[in-house]
Parts: structure tokens; sequence; C-alpha cells
């Protein structure tokens, strides 16, 4: 709830601080006194947007600051915890703070970091509802409608579960048309992919074999530079004069020789070692000769095979050594036209199913609305009776269409429909509704909804407007009883409606000195009696009026 306000240089307000309590606070003032300004600040702090006109004449810039109890705002909690924003030392505590500068530029903060105005306005959502004529429109659309019929009917959960349902069934149907329009694609393909897949095949690379092939080719071009080179690199090697003679003779003699000195004993071993490794390289050298002697006539059969591959590697515009991976590609593809059709089977019975799992979750949630509208309507066509409507009646129509309509929130359409006076036919609400009735409707919808939603702080401005007597007293008790579950901020004009504030503010406007200032002042209880007896007799308090407004205030 909003426990502090704080306001400077904003419209006619100089400087004003304002502490609230819970329950019903009621704000009065004559016509024209600026009442209405406190609930502009107040909506300026929760991210309305603003400019320089709202900024007091010879200031350069307006601030309004608000505190806020989110003990059981847990909601509010969430978010805050989210957006890392949460007081550490306080955190059931929430200030807002939002500053106007003659330059239009803009500030705000939550519990003292700025943030973007966007964040106010997600947070306002969360901690206020504003009941003014604007905000009576959403209860002439059919969304606004909805959401209070299951809102009173507590269907939350039944609404999560259509929800959930009618989620699934767009995933599977997004999945569907996305396998059908691949699946059109590669059957439009398939033609071309085959004869594209037989040529790879024909060719029958194999995952590294190019590599393998341009070796070869490589070392087969080159056989007559190869050849003679080895031959020389044997022959300095294995004749009898040559390096292995050598290191065989050496090696023998130093075997002797490490009977007599221990210190030979590694370095024989090292020149045993470059022995066997100068006979490897012997080995090794005549192997390669080998297969160049041996492989003399293939050379021509790997120039064909590579001159293959490069020609499909040039026609696919890819390097030749992905033509292996082409190839698995082009034949994965012809494979999974086949894949699809089963994919697209099982797809189309999950849809189905899904499609009659939404049906029976959108049937029960219409059965629970219609249930619920029974017992909204005739609870809202009782109150219209109270507030000035005798003989009003109040309908609610819940219109369920099956056949091709599948919707986040269910099949139903609901309509409000309403009579305001006797022998009128019912209509539909935003047919023949007069902003003084729908305040009034719109209190009355509040009021059986009341204690099914976290506690809020609700504004009120005007509610009373256009009636009088037993009307606004029954307007009085209704927010009276409100107030029992949410802070209650309400401008009004009826004393029947003010004598049951908790805590009442009056609101003046002085002019002084060619300025204007709007001043708020809380009233005790006898300030009460003369500000209420006023509003009964004028700015003349008499015995009789003071003496009506103490018998008021009694009841």
């Amino acid at each position: 709830m909003l426990t502090h306000l704080s306001i400077q240089n904003f419209a006619l307000i100089d400087t004003l601080s304002l502490d609230f309590s819970s329950g019903l606070i009621i704000f009065t003032g004559e016509t024209g006194a600026g009442k209405s300004i406190v609930m502009d600040a107040l909506a300026l702090v929760l991210g309305r947007r603003g400019d320089s006109s709202f900024i007091r004449e010879n200031a350069e810039k307006c601030e309004v600051s608000g505190a806020f109890d989110i003990t059981t705002n847990l909601a509010t909690q969430h978010w805050l915890r989210n957006n890392e924003l949460l007081s550490d030392d306080e955190p059931s505590c929430l200030l807002l703070r939002r500053l106007l500068s003659r330059d239009g530029r803009s500030k705000s903060f939550i519990n003292g970091r700025p943030v973007p105005l966007q964040f106010l306005r997600d947070l306002g959502a969360l901690l206020v509802t504003l009941h003014g004529q604007h905000e009576y429109q959403s209860l002439l659309e059919t969304e606004g409608q909805r959401h209070h019929l299951d809102t009173f009917g507590q269907l939350s959960e039944f609404v999560c579960e259509v929800q959930n349902c009618f989620q699934q069934y767009k995933t599977l149907q997004k999945q569907l048309l996305e396998k059908k329009n691949q699946y059109q694609q590669l059957l439009q393909q398939k033609e071309f992919l085959t004869f594209q897949t037989e040529e790879l095949a024909a060719l029958n690379l194999q995952a590294g074999e190019l590599e393998e092939l341009e070796k070869e080719q490589k070392r087969l071009a080159h056989r007559t530079q190869l050849t003679e080179g080895i031959q020389f690199v044997l022959t300095s090697l294995d004749d009898e004069q040559t390096a292995s003679a050598l290191l065989r003779t050496a090696n023998a003699k130093l075997a002797h020789l490490t009977e007599y000195d221990e210190d030979l004993i590694p370095i024989h071993k090292l020149l045993d070692s470059a022995f066997i490794q100068v006979k490897e390289v012997i080995s090794s050298l005549q192997h390669i000769l080998d297969k160049v002697e041996l492989n003399a006539d293939r050379l021509n059969e790997l120039d064909q095979r590579l001159s293959q591959a490069y020609a499909l590697a040039r026609k696919h515009h890819i390097p030749a050594h992905e033509l292996f991976a082409l190839h698995q590609t082009f034949s994965e593809k012809i494979n999974s036209i086949e894949t699809d059709e089963k994919t697209i089977s099982i797809l189309e019975k999950e849809l189905e199913v899904s499609c009659l799992a939404y049906q029976e979750k959108a049937a029960c949630l219409s059965k629970k609305r219609k249930q619920a509208a029974q017992s909204l309507q005739q609870l809202i066509t009782e109150y219209l009776q109270k507030l000035g409507m005798k003989g009003g009646e109040f309908n609610i129509r819940v219109h369920t269409q099956i056949e091709n309509r599948m919707e986040m929130h269910g099949q139903d359409k609901i309509e409000f429909w309403v009579s305001t006076n006797p022998g009128s036919s019912l209509q539909p609400l935003s047919k023949i509704v007069s902003g003084g009735e729908l305040s009034r409707i719109s209190l009355a919808i509040t009021v059986v909804t009341v204690g099914q939603d976290t506690p809020l702080t609700l504004i009120f401005d005007e509610i009373d407007a256009g009636v009088g007597g037993a009307t606004a007293a029954c307007v009085g008790e209704l927010l009276k009883r409100l107030s029992q579950y949410h802070q209650i901020l309400c401008i009004t004009h009826a004393p029947q409606v003010a004598v049951f504030s908790g805590q009442h503010f009056s609101v003046t406007k002085k002019i002084q000195k060619n300025t204007t200032d709007i001043s708020i002042q809380p009233l005790s209880n006898e300030q009460k009696i003369s500000e209420i007896a006023r509003m009964i007799g004028g700015a003349t308090l008499t015995p009789s009026s003071l003496a009506h407004a103490k018998e008021m205030l009694e009841l």
C-alpha cells in the first residue's frame, strides 16, 4: 500500500508531504480546489508520460516520490528481485521517484537507483489500480469482461491449463508446417538429388581418399626423380664402404672397448641406435622405391580419377576434398524424404491429440465460466438496485464457439449486457451505459471480486458523480467494504461517501500575491465534522448542518 507521497513544484503544488494509512482515504474540497492533482502526481511517479506543463510556474523541475509497503505484495517483491532492485536492508519497503525538467528530460528511480521509465509503469501495474473514466473503458472490451469473470470465478488455474494446451498445439502446428514445407521442397528436388547422388556414387570417393590419391599421383608423377634420388641414397648408405658398413665396423669395435671402460657404454648405445636408424632408413627407402617402380603404370589411372573428382567439385562449386561430405548430404536428403513422411504422420496424430486435449480443457473452462456468470450477474444485479438503478438487470453471456476457434484464453466470447431502467431491454454494456453508470457497475464488480487479488491501492476519482442520497451512501458502504482488503484513495463530492473515511484530507486552493497554491491537510475528528457540514450546507456552517454532519458520522 501507499504509505507516503512527497510532491514538489508539481502543477499548483509548491511542497507537499502526505502520510497514508490503510483503509478508506477520502479527499474532499470545493470544486476546482485541485483534488485530482494529487492523483495526477501519483500517476506520474507510477510511469505516466509527463511534460513541462506539469512543472509549477517559475520552477525548473518538479519531483514526486512515493513510498509503498510491499510486505504482502509478493508479485512486486518477485519483480524487484528479478530486476535486482529489491532493497536488502528493507525488502518490505519500496521507494519510487520521478523528476521532470523544464527542458523535457525525465528521470526515474527505484529504491534510489536510476531505471527506465517503463520500469515505473511495470511496477505501477502491480501496485495501484486507477478507477477513472479512461480506465472504465476496459470494462467495455471483451478482454476486460473476460478478465472480470475469470477473476470472480477464481478460474486462473483452468485458464492456465487451456493456455498450456494452446501453446502445445501451436508448437506442434508450427513443427508440422515446417516439416511439410521441408518435405515439399525435397520432393520437388528429388529427381535432381537422385541424379546428383548417382553421379557422386559412380565416383565412389571415400572419406580421406582424395588426399591419398593426390599423394600417390604426386609420387608417380615424379617417379624418375624419386627413383634416382632414392637409389643414390641407398648406395650411399648400404655399400661396403658407405655409412652403413662404417657404422657396423665402428659399432663392433666400440662394443669391444666397453669391457675396458664403462663410460663408453652410453656412447656405444648412441652409436648402436644410429646404426639401427640407418638400417630403418634403408628399409623404408627400399619400400618406397618398390612402390614407385611397381606402380609406374598407375599414373594415368590416377590422373583420370582425380580429373573426374576435380570436375565434380567445380560443378558443385566446392573444394574437391568436400565431395565425400556432399555425397553424404545428398544421400541423407533423399533418405529424409521417406523419414519426413513418417514424421509428418506422427506430428499429425500428435496435433490431433493436442487439439482434443485443448477442446477438453476449453470445454471445462466454458462450463466453469457459465457457472460463474450466473452467480456474478445475480450479485451485480443486486448491487444495481442499491446503486441507483432500480429495476436494472445485469446479464453475462458466454458464447462458446467451437468450430474453427482455438484461442489462448479458450473458446468463449464473453459479453456483458445490462438494462439500467425497469422495462428496458438488455443491451451490450458498451452501447447504453453512461459514465456514471459505468463507474458504479465497475465498483460493484470490484466489490464482488474483493479478496481474490493481492492487496493493492485502488484509486476512485469521483465515482459518486451524478448520484446522491441513498445511492451515494451505498457507494460509501461499498468503498468501506473494499477498504477491508485494499487501500482505497477516493475523491468525492458526496458527504454520504466521505463519512465512511478512515483518513480524511481536505484540499484547498489559496491565492496570495498573484500566486496560487494548493494545500492538503489531514482532518481531525472535529475537523471532519466541519468538512462534512460544509459539504452538506455550503461554506457557511450552521448548528443544523454541524449536527447533521455529526449524526452522519456516528451512524
